[in-house]
């Protein structure tokens, strides 16, 4: 592992998105606001940066202190550099997930059932990182990204799912804007000894004292629940219990993404957040909800960084409220048994708490567990289906065995449902992502191994492994292994 100083190494990785959900259809309003940007982009004046290169770990776009492709090909790592250092940014990755089921017994199937049958699903991301440096301390970032594929089953009956890149779409490529935002950086301390391994920052250093405000297309889990052993499904853990909290419903449209604003404080010891987002419509909606004023998710954080010797860690809180308009499990439950139509929607809040910790053991090992919970009342369809969720594991660097570049992840994540969301499901209702006509219910539990390669700077080839008992909750089905082949290639 990295010896970084505490708290700069956590939010490696840019945008991991979870599951997305079914439904999803392309926006127009998204490629206007992206052609618009863009243009914003070329016009605006450049400021001044500090382009640096050197060890890091992989991410969603090119990490910035890393030899990546872009060092095989003469003088293409010094022209980024030098584009750069005239205010421009230009990073990019390309990831690909293979995944393959064996099938596996099941005594219930439903609409929303993960699949016993044998099955393959395949997913590719292209992301490009661009940025222009306004004036001191601001950045306009863009991310444009191209998805194609599928996830297993339509990325349906798992609360864990398997693949956080996978997307329940045709496998054609889908073109949208990921990330669009103004962030300004303000320091307030006259030193160079912060530092944010975060792909989509200018390279150069930072205050260890700063305010950061970021406003625009983002997502919640840039931010939020970040740990420096398990954040991206592009180069750790695939599972969504384990890069993220499974039982913290993070606001997103059907791609993951959202509208918010979000301002931070660190000093290196500390770390203060606090973000409102925007909230997606309701549970068939392939947009967002476009009353922000209305419904809307607030989330805080409070993070403490510390040395156990030399060995850093780090522990997050986290709290949130999301005000949308919902459905309780009890009135759906009634009026499934009675047969009569749903409900009428009201707006309602939802509570939710996550906590998370990290530890570097030694140079090589570092350690990290999970928790996470929700109100339970009312039905949530942001990329969840679980109520309480805990996980935890480890990140053991090839120092050992002469491979300084590999990397082995082991991880356990358990994630469980409320008494009212229970009786909803095994009375035959359908979630967002569950539905197997009925339950017999057990929390869902899954194992993930991966070990990944540096086959080359840049060039990354993992293998993994995930066991998963109960899904969707029921044990009636069961136990499901999936094998994924990943290739990151950054630059």
């Amino acid at each position: 592992m990295n010896d970084e100083t505490p708290g700069e190494g956590a939010r490696a990785a840019v945008a991991p998105r979870p599951p997305v959900r079914p439904g999803c259809k392309k926006s127009r309003r998204g490629r206007a606001a992206g052609a618009a940007l863009g243009i914003l982009l070329a016009l605006l004046p450049a400021g001044r940066a500090a382009a640096q290169r050197a060890n890091s770990v992989y991410g969603t776009g090119a990490p910035i202190y890393q030899d990546n492709l872009d060092a095989a090909v003469g003088g293409l790592t010094s022209a980024l550099d030098a584009l750069e250092q005239a205010g421009w940014l230009l990073r990019g990755s390309l990831t690909s997930v293979v995944q393959v089921s064996p099938g596996f017994h099941a005594r219930i199937n439903g609409p929303n059932s993960f699949r016993p049958g044998p099955a393959t699903a395949d997913t590719e991301e292209l992301d490009l990182v661009l940025g222009r440096r306004l004036w001191k301390g601001a950045e306009l970032i863009v991310i444009p990204s191209l998805l194609r594929g599928h996830g297993l089953s339509n990325a349906l009956g798992v609360a864990q799912y398997t693949n956080g890149l996978a997307a329940s779409r045709d496998r054609v490529w889908d073109a949208y804007v990921s990330h669009a935002f103004i962030r300004q950086t303000i320091d307030l301390s006259y030193d160079a000894f912060g530092g944010d391994s975060d792909p989509t920052r200018f390279a150069g250093p930072l205050a260890a004292e700063r305010i950061t405000l970021t406003a625009g297309r983002v997502s919640v889990l840039d931010f939020f629940d970040t740990n420096r052993y398990a954040v991206d499904p592009g180069s750790q853990f695939l599972n969504g219990g384990l890069f993220a909290s499974a039982a913290f419903p993070s606001a997103a449209d059907p791609r993951g993404g959202t509208n918010g604003v979000v301002a931070e404080y660190e000093n290196r010891r500390w770390a203060l957040r606090l973000g409102a987002f925007q909230v997606s419509r309701d549970i068939a909606a392939g947009s967002l909800d476009p009353q922000p004023l209305k419904h809307q998710q607030v989330v805080a954080e409070a993070d403490r960084f510390w040395w156990a010797g030399q060995r850093p860690g780090a522990v997050r809180l986290v709290g949130g409220l999301t005000r949308f308009s919902t459905r309780r499990w009890d009135e759906l439950t009634r009026a499934l048994l009675d047969e009569a139509p749903e409900p009428a929607a009201r707006a309602r809040s939802q509570p939710m708490a996550a906590a998370n910790a990290e530890q570097a053991v030694t140079d090589a090992v570092g350690i990290f567990a999970r928790t996470a919970w929700n109100g339970a009342q009312v039905r949530n369809w942001m990329f969840t289906e679980a109520d309480w969720s805990a996980s935890a594991g480890l990140s053991i660097a090839g120092n050992a065995w002469g491979r300084f570049d590999d990397m082995l992840g082991l991880g356990a994540g358990i994630a469980g449902l409320s008494p009212g969301h229970r009786r909803y499901l095994a009375a035959g209702g359908t979630g967002s992502v569950l539905g197997d006509g009925a339950l017999q219910y057990r929390p869902e539990k899954v194992l993930e191994a991966y070990y990944a390669v540096q086959v080359a700077p840049g060039a990354a080839l993992t293998v993994d492994y995930q066991l998963i008992a109960a899904p969707g909750h029921n044990a009636a089905r069961g136990p499901a292994s999936v094998f994924s082949l990943r290739t990151n290639l950054s630059f």
